[in-house]
């Protein structure tokens, strides 16, 4: 099976989050099954763009990724990269399926386009995009667009891709038209399984060995909550005072700032670090010196920093926003904050406080990342689903 990816951004454009992380091992895995992937993509990479070769293809970890220059002079968020349309018009002629993440977006456009002249199945991953908070943002802006623009492309897809049963709660009212498909994210375990040697981060930070370490892993953005999560935090360090906090991210808007000053403003330099954003070995490193992951966003179609952060056996603090927490909470894998203003400093206490309910909740953490969010199972799914809808359609089997 052929399959076309078109995404606004295809890694290493970290800055983006989730997706750009998520995306990737989803396409490495459907290679590794077999399917032929192709990327493509833009060079975007926030307000820059990423230092590699634009208009020609290359095999990244197995997949062809094409990148396309990102049009300078349109807002950086609608990702216009005029070749696009070119590109999708030619590579969907070859494809068995389409899979675009990519709404409120102009790849959404050529991409949709292409298949339903080639009579192609594609598949529609919204990624949060229609979740109750994104769609507050720019409402009036969103509901026009939607009608005048996408509403008719994604009511012809074969399916809309939901990574939890929270975003396909949560776009079910739109009315998008197609099935809402509930596939979670997949994570390549295989790089959890041998992390590196504990104390690498620590040292750097000046935290002791026996410190309890809790972390927060993502885009430093306000819909992440930082500064709510430092003043939780404080509270914290009254029964946990050997407690040290960890932000790994990038900047994105003023909430890194705000987390800073309110750091200063509680006297809690000492105890609360941020690191910037870390790939690779150094986040790798990083999950060796973590106790516990915090992600207490108020919006997330899934999180990929939990999934990994359970991977490496680590048990997770959640908010009831965070798509994934209902999974959690059936596993015992961490433990869910329905009230922010009641249950955070109770729950945060808790795990902190009981090394032995840690250790049991990694380990219920690592068997849940095994058992459903595996890379190769989840490319199973995938690959059923483009199946499923190809016969259908009628379309190539």
């Amino acid at each position: 099976m052929r399959l076309l990816f078109v995404t606004c951004y295809y890694k290493p454009a970290y800055v983006y989050g989730g997706p750009s992380r998520s995306i990737p091992v989803l396409c490495e895995a459907l290679v590794r099954q077999g399917c032929d992937v192709a990327v493509l993509t833009t060079d975007a990479n926030g307000r820059g763009s990423l230092d590699v070769p634009v208009d020609v293809p290359q095999v990244i970890d197995g997949v062809t990724v094409k990148y396309l220059r990102r049009r300078k002079g349109f807002p950086g968020r609608y990702f216009y990269a005029p070749a696009l349309g070119r590109e999708c018009a030619r590579e969907v002629q070859r494809a068995d399926g389409v899979y675009i993440c990519a709404t409120w977006t102009y790849p959404l456009i050529p991409a949709t386009r292409a298949a339903q002249r080639a009579g192609v199945p594609y598949v529609v991953s919204p990624r949060g995009s229609f979740m109750r908070v994104a769609m507050g943002h720019s409402a009036l802006r969103k509901r026009v667009y939607l009608r005048l623009v996408e509403r008719d492309r994604l009511r012809r897809a074969a399916a809309v891709h939901c990574t939890s049963e929270r975003e396909v709660r949560e776009t079910a009212p739109w009315n998008l038209g197609p099935q809402l498909v509930c596939i979670p994210n997949g994570i390549d375990n295989t790089t959890y399984q041998r992390l590196p040697a504990r104390g690498a981060l620590r040292s750097r930070l000046g935290i002791p060995d026996a410190a309890p370490v809790s972390a927060f892993v993502g885009r430093l953005h306000r819909e992440k909550r930082i500064p709510e999560m430092v003043t939780a935090f404080s509270r914290l360090r009254g029964t946990v005072p050997d407690a040290h906090l960890v932000v790994v991210g990038r900047e994105e808007d003023d909430a890194g700032d705000s987390a800073r000053q309110l750091v200063r403003g509680l006297g809690l330099s000492g105890c609360v670090h941020f690191t910037g954003q870390l790939e690779g070995k150094d986040l790798l490193e990083a999950y060796s010196d973590f106790d516990l992951l915090a992600v207490l966003s108020l919006r997330e179609s899934f999180s990929m920093a939990a999934a990994e952060a359970m991977a490496a056996g680590i048990p997770v603090l959640l908010s009831a926003e965070v798509g994934i927490q209902e999974d959690v909470a059936r596993a015992g894998a961490g433990l869910v904050v329905r009230d922010m203003e009641s249950d955070l400093d109770a729950a945060w206490t808790r795990l902190l406080s009981s090394p032995g309910l840690r250790q049991e909740m990694g380990e219920r953490a690592k068997r849940l990342v095994n058992e459903k969010y595996s890379s190769d199972a989840v490319a199973s799914e995938v690959v059923r689903l483009f199946r499923s809808a190809a016969a259908k359609q009628g379309a190539r089997p």
